[in-house]
């Protein structure tokens, strides 16, 4: 039963899972910059948006989609459309 659960929900367990990690990227990497080290918080938010993009990309990819790359033109261009659509999260924040 616990194994059928596994295998049918396995890639939304994978989205949550690698969800959160991010966002302990991000929450963990502003403390780093903003309070630890004094950045001005701006600054610390936009390098803190990029590691944390960077992380949801990679682990999505790699560990939740399974996709796989094809050619280097292809991953250039997959990885500037999900830094682009990504832009969007950042100008709300």
């Amino acid at each position: 039963m616990i194994k059928d659960l596994w295998v049918k929900y396995k890639s939304i367990i994978a989205y949550l899972f690698w969800g959160v990690v991010t966002t302990v990227v991000n929450l963990a990497v502003f403390q780093i910059l903003s309070f630890g080290i004094h950045w001005n918080y701006q600054v610390a938010n936009v390098i803190t948006w990029f590691l944390s993009v960077l992380v949801a990309y990679f682990t999505n990819k790699v560990w939740v989609f399974g996709s796989h790359y094809t050619t280097v033109s292809d991953f250039i261009v997959e990885f500037l459309r999900f830094y682009f659509y990504r832009g969007l999260t950042l100008v709300l924040d």
